[in-house]
């Protein structure tokens, strides 16, 4: 009986060693597993039988510290606004004087009262701005690196002072046009005998800045002087005179001399020819008067004056080869002539070249007087030309 009991004690010993060693078992590699999953892959997943404990969460890391933050360097002070105020303007040299117009009284500055001080200038003369405070304005400018420059009715004209006397509060300007302020005075001279003196208000500033206060400082601004126009215009009145009188004594514009037959016809393409060649030098001369500028002529005006030229010399070439074509006899005008061919035919072809040439010259005539500058024509209006010269001279072919 003893023994009995001993076997079946130890009997069940072993049993709940094997059981517990299995547990054991169990759970080491339960917790193995778990710590695999959590440290090293983020693709397998472990879940822990119910009956185990959840596993604790890994150590947090620990966050780095915050750089200190870098110095930072002080702001540079910004530059003060210039304090000077533009007092008053005047004309220090002057390539003319003109007498005040009773239309348009010239306007001085309240503190100028001499009768002979010169109150009107135009491009090429020099004015003299004054004010107060012109030193803070030098300042500002060097500490900006920029140019004090002139301003015209409001408008930057980047032109910088010739003089430039802050202790006596002073600057001189030279009154020019350049490529940057070619527009504005374009608009400052625009219609210049409408009126021919005209006031203009002054002031100085930064360049790309804005100007100083100034008040009503102004000057009369004279768009023509009268002394140089009076001769270029005797001058270009002479050359037509000269010109027109060798077209009625040499037969200039006709197509040849004389025959037996009597004048030969006036030709279209030499008058087209001159009429582009005057245009340009009237146009030239007024430009260059007014504003100074001397290169005024568009490549466009060029391949205009180059189809002319080509047409004149293709009509004379047309006439002499082959077979001679017998020489038009003139109808008795101008007129008839250029729009009528030898056998006193008129031609559209030869009425399209006149008044496209007319048409083209009227918007020339208007945009010299009105802009100071030459109509620069688009290529389709170029080539709407040597068209009507091409379409001219292949009529030309068939007359013979």
């Amino acid at each position: 009986m003893r023994r009995a009991a001993l076997r079946l004690a130890s009997a069940f010993l072993l049993t709940a060693v094997a059981a517990v060693g299995q547990q054991t078992a169990t759970t080491a590699t339960t917790a193995t597993t778990a710590t695999t999953a959590t440290t090293g892959s983020d693709k397998t997943t472990t879940t822990a039988p119910a009956s185990s404990q959840p596993n604790p969460a890994p150590p947090a890391k620990a966050a780095p510290p915050n750089p200190a933050p870098a110095a930072s360097l002080p702001d540079k002070p910004a530059p003060a606004t210039p304090k000077a105020v533009l007092t008053n303007v005047t004309v220090v040299s002057a390539s003319h004087f003109v007498q005040p117009n009773p239309d348009h009284e010239p306007v001085k500055p309240a503190d100028q009262t001499d009768k002979d001080v010169l109150t009107h200038a135009s491009l090429d003369d020099l004015i003299e701005v004054k004010g107060t405070d012109f030193k803070s304005l030098v300042q500002y400018a060097d500490e900006n690196s920029k140019s004090i420059t002139l301003y015209l009715n409001g408008n930057d004209t980047f032109i910088t002072p010739s003089v430039t006397d802050p202790d006596r509060n002073r600057l001189v300007f030279h009154l020019e046009r350049n490529t940057k302020n070619k527009d504005l005075w374009t608009s400052l001279l625009h219609r210049p005998y409408d009126p021919r003196i005209r006031q203009v208000l002054v002031s100085v500033g930064v360049s790309g800045g804005s100007a100083l206060p100034s008040g009503n400082a102004s000057f009369n601004l004279v768009t023509a002087r009268f002394g140089w126009d009076y001769l270029w215009l005797l001058l270009l009145v002479a050359v037509l005179w000269w010109f027109f009188s060798l077209v009625a004594k040499h037969d200039l514009l006709r197509d040849g001399p004389a025959t037996t037959a009597g004048k030969q016809a006036y030709s279209l393409g030499r008058s087209q020819m001159a009429w582009w060649f005057f245009l340009i030098i009237i146009g030239f001369v007024f430009i260059w008067l007014i504003s100074g500028d001397r290169d005024s002529v568009t490549p466009s005006l060029l391949m205009l004056m180059g189809i002319s030229s080509a047409t004149a010399l293709g009509s004379r070439l047309v006439d002499t080869t082959g077979v001679p074509t017998p020489p038009s006899v003139t109808q008795g005008s101008w007129l008839k002539d250029i729009l009528t061919d030898g056998s006193g035919t008129m031609g559209l072809h030869r009425f399209q070249i006149v008044i496209w040439t007319l048409v083209l010259g009227v918007v020339f005539f208007v945009t010299v007087f009105t802009t100071l500058s030459m109509p620069t024509f688009n290529d389709t209006l170029v080539s709407l030309m040597g068209i009507s010269s091409g379409t001219y001279l292949g009529f030309k072919f068939s007359e013979k």
